[in-house]
C-alpha cells in the first residue's frame, strides 16, 4: 500500500469495482481494504445469500431464487452490522 507504482493502479482498479452512496464516509473507504485483507487471511467472514431453490425464467434462462425471509435477515445483519446469523441451508 505504501508504493505508489502498486498501490495507484489498484486503487484505480478498485474504484472501478466498489459502488457506494451518498452516506459513504471517507473512513468507511479507508477501512475496506483493511476488512478484505482480513477475509482474504481467514480472519472475515465469507457467506452466501440463502437459496429456496432453481428455476426457468422465459427469456433469461436459468435461476437461482434466494429464499426470501432468511435474505432478508441476512442484509439487515450486514446492515446494522451485526455478526451474520447461521441461516443454514434451505
Amino acid at each position: 500500500m505504501v508504493v505508489p507504482f502498486r498501490s495507484i493502479p489498484l486503487a484505480l482498479k478498485a474504484s472501478e469495482s466498489i459502488t457506494v452512496d451518498n452516506g459513504t464516509h471517507l473512513q468507511h473507504l479507508l477501512r475496506f481494504p483493511f476488512a478484505m485483507r482480513a477475509v482474504n487471511s481467514g480472519d472475515g467472514v465469507a457467506t452466501t445469500v440463502p437459496v429456496a431453490g432453481t428455476g426457468v425464467v422465459a427469456g433469461a434462462g436459468s435461476v437461482v431464487r434466494w429464499d426470501r425471509g432468511k435474505a432478508l435477515e441476512l442484509f439487515n445483519a450486514l446492515k446494522e452490522d451485526r455478526p451474520v446469523p447461521n441461516l443454514g441451508s434451505s
